[in-house]
């Protein structure tokens, strides 16, 4: 049966969408909640300039060192349609992933003549377990927007090179989708290089090709510049790497890469190397070699592929200072080339196309069952705690989840455990001292505050709590010292809409208007201010002006 191109789009989708329907049915998990479920700034379109001049979390937590505008756009349009209903958020990211899966189709065949190669490339692509925290994760996004926009730019540049006369729009296209990519990762920064890489010789016409897609990068960077600063976050993790360990992690990182791209099993969201085995870092030295062999000896194709896989990889192997040493997301794009790659090594037979069959199926009975991991909170938590059991950062999720379902006592043995592997986390400590606030346990809450503020005297939310405390005690004036410390260490709106509702429950509402009008100052667009000044509004008896806030707070939040 002949490979038409339509024959080929519905097999991809086929499986993309076999692989992953039962995502739909997930909830938010761990990121999700600050950048969809609590995010103010996705709940109407005021705020799409606010995305394109804050950090991604919006200066909310303290803020983040990344800048990610389209991403947040995204969530406002699944939001518009969908309100907190997660399958929507779920579906986008589905969408995306098969958009991409086709775009991948799409570029190897402009490298092959073999249409199976490029088939099989994309749907291994479509169906890696080891892409579900790009996309059964919906705070995952990001890499499917960003390849999406570089595949794109690629392929209407390509098309413009052919034709220069006549499809000029098609180079426009071009800018515009890497600009989207741009807006939506750090990895887009890669794509120069990469179309560098792949324009071949000679250098001049490769140079020429990459030029106009390197000028936009270096405008983009002058502009993040600019916006990150304003924020005033490191664009670097605070911890200091050792040169010695530097090399060894990236020795270990590029094995660990190799080894779930071909064998994609113990997945999880919390690998570290940085104190790994030796062996593994013997075992990174042969992968290199392996590779440097294979480059040399193979064909264009594998030279292509492995360029592509060695240029899109490099940075994301733990040698900067990363957030973390390892993470399976960051193979979203350079998977492309090391399948493509491999891909053109095999001879396409009837055997080894049913080998590949077997491949396919399998890797998408792993994908079904790994989404099943990101269900909810508790169960991914759990999960990862079993997969990662020496991460303090796992217990601690998974203590804050089961306290936030009710589940104290088996929070707080979470919490305990996290505390064990780390005695200087300030987050293991801080949720300790919500499930002694819950157990009325006011002292040890206390002492559990008191060494988080010396850990961190800058989190608003330690202050908050404290505040609460003496809000239980009946001490209404020191618990308003404390929410007012509160508000002098963020500008967060929500840590200001909290102390307010403080200030009514305790007869202040001229100071409580006050707040208001500053919470509106700094978020003219959040529904929850104007629904909390209505109802002041409304006891004091100013019922017409009330009315009127609560219509604009409808307006803002169409889901409320």
């Amino acid at each position: 049966m002949r490979l038409t191109p339509l024959r080929a789009v519905l097999l991809i989708a086929l499986f993309t969408l076999l692989a992953y329907a039962n995502s739909l049915r997930n909830g938010f998990v761990w990121d999700d909640e600050t950048l969809v479920r609590e995010n103010s700034f996705i709940r109407n379109s005021t705020y799409i300039s606010a995305a394109f001049t804050t950090d991604l979390v919006h200066n909310s937590h303290g803020g983040t060192a990344y800048y990610r505008p389209l991403q947040t756009i995204t969530y406002m349009v699944d939001y518009f349609y969908w309100g907190l209903n997660p399958v929507g958020y779920h579906l986008t990211n589905l969408l995306l992933h098969l958009l991409c899966a086709i775009l991948v189709w799409l570029t190897i065949r402009q490298f092959t003549d073999n249409p199976i190669t490029a088939l099989v490339v994309a749907l291994i692509f479509a169906v890696n377990p080891i892409n579900t925290s790009a996309i059964t994760y919906v705070a995952g996004r990001a890499d499917s927007l960003a390849l999406a926009g570089m595949l794109g730019a690629f392929l209407f540049y390509r098309h413009y090179r052919e034709q220069p006369d006549r499809s000029r729009w098609f180079f426009v296209a071009a800018l515009l989708c890497y600009t989207g990519a741009l807006f939506s990762r750090e990895s887009a920064m890669l794509f120069p290089a990469l179309l560098l890489f792949v324009t071949g010789r000679p250098f001049g016409r490769a140079f020429r090709n990459a030029l106009p897609f390197a000028v936009l990068l270096f405008a983009f960077i002058a502009w993040r510049f600019a916006v990150i600063q304003l924020v005033d976050k490191p664009l670097t993790a605070p911890w200091h790497i050792p040169a010695s360990l530097r090399v060894e992690i990236f020795f270990r990182s590029i094995a660990t890469y190799f080894g779930l791209l071909l064998w994609p099993v113990h997945l999880q969201m919390d690998r570290q190397v940085a104190h790994a085995s030796h062996w593994l870092t013997a075992a990174g030295a042969v992968c290199i070699v392996t590779g440097l062999i294979a480059y040399w000896r193979g064909n264009r194709n594998v030279r292509l592929g492995l360029g592509w896989f060695a240029i899109a990889l490099l940075p994301m192997t733990g040698t900067l200072n990363l957030v973390a040493t390892v993470a399976e997301h960051w193979l979203y794009v350079p998977m492309i080339g090391f399948y493509f790659a491999l891909a053109s090594i095999i001879p396409w037979r009837k055997l080894t196309g049913a080998a590949a069959l077997l491949v396919l199926l399998a890797m998408t009975a792993r994908t079904i069952d790994r989404n099943g991991d990101w269900a909810n909170g508790s169960v991914f938590f759990a999960r990862q705690t079993q997969s990662a059991r020496g991460s303090e950062r796992a217990f601690t999720n998974l203590g804050h989840t089961l306290i936030t379902a009710g589940n104290t006592d088996d929070g707080l043995k979470a919490l305990r455990r996290a505390e064990e592997l780390d005695p200087r986390s300030a987050t293991a400590k801080y949720n300790l001292a919500v499930v002694h606030l819950k157990r009325g346990e006011n002292e040890l809450a206390r002492q559990k505050l008191t060494e988080c503020a010396a850990l961190d005297p800058t989190d608003a939310t330690i202050w908050e709590l404290v505040a609460q405390i003496h809000e239980g005690q009946g001490h209404h004036a020191l618990a308003l010292r404390y929410y007012r410390q509160a508000i002098s260490c963020t500008r967060d709106v929500a840590t200001r809409l909290r102390c307010a509702r403080f200030l009514i429950r305790h007869s202040h509402a001229k100071e409580a208007l006050a707040l208001l009008d500053e919470c509106a100052y700094l978020e003219p667009g959040n529904a929850a201010v104007y629904r909390l000044l209505s109802e002041i509004l409304h006891d004091i008896g100013q019922t017409t002006q009330a009315t009127a806030a609560l219509d604009l707070a409808s307006s803002l939040d169409r889901h409320s």
